[in-house]
């Protein structure tokens, strides 16, 4: 079965809200993700929930040091 466009959006939302809460726990600002290889703009957009590509995620991933699973637990 196909995702609606509706839930789509909705994934990338909560991909964003998820960012967001790996970044606080930390314990990092939006501006310390441009040390990480994210200017500040574009990280504001993936936690605003813009769609990003999967080698965005990939990139997350590494910045983080965490696996890529757990930007979706929970989504």
């Amino acid at each position: 079965m196909f995702m609606t466009n509706k839930q789509i959006i909705n994934l990338f939302k909560k991909f964003g809200q998820r960012c967001k809460e790996i970044r606080l726990q930390k314990k990092l600002t939006q501006e310390d993700m441009y040390s990480l290889g994210f200017s500040t703009r574009f990280y504001q957009r993936i936690e605003a929930g813009k769609p990003v590509h999967l080698q965005t995620v990939f990139k997350l991933a590494k910045a983080f040091k965490m696996p890529i699973v757990e930007f979706f637990k929970g989504l």
